[in-house]
């Protein structure tokens, strides 16, 4: 199975932009930064691919000075994973 992981940075309340085509936005991204995480998921076999699902969350980070507070939901009813499992896959992700 090969996953596939996009991420998209929200550039104003209604367009999400990947982060490849984005300039450097350290500086320009304040206290909270609104995310979408995009996983797709293709089996691979000998009579080619397949697709699998595609999961889309959309994430909220904010900067709480000694920490960060992630808010993570599900966009849609399609895919296989919930919002809980990557909550925990990127607290798992982050010391």
């Amino acid at each position: 199975m090969k996953r596939q992981i996009l991420v998209q940075l929200a550039t104003n309340r209604t367009n999400f932009e990947m982060l490849d085509g984005l300039p450097p936005f350290e500086d320009t991204v304040t206290e909270t930064a609104d995310l979408r995480l995009i996983l797709h998921d293709t089996i691979l076999s000998g009579k080619g691919r397949f697709p699998l699902s595609e999961n889309i969350f959309l994430l909220r980070v904010e900067d709480r000075g000694q920490h960060c507070e992630c808010m993570v939901v599900r966009e849609g009813e399609t895919g296989s994973m919930d919002a809980t499992t990557v909550r925990d896959l990127l607290k798992g992700a982050c010391p």
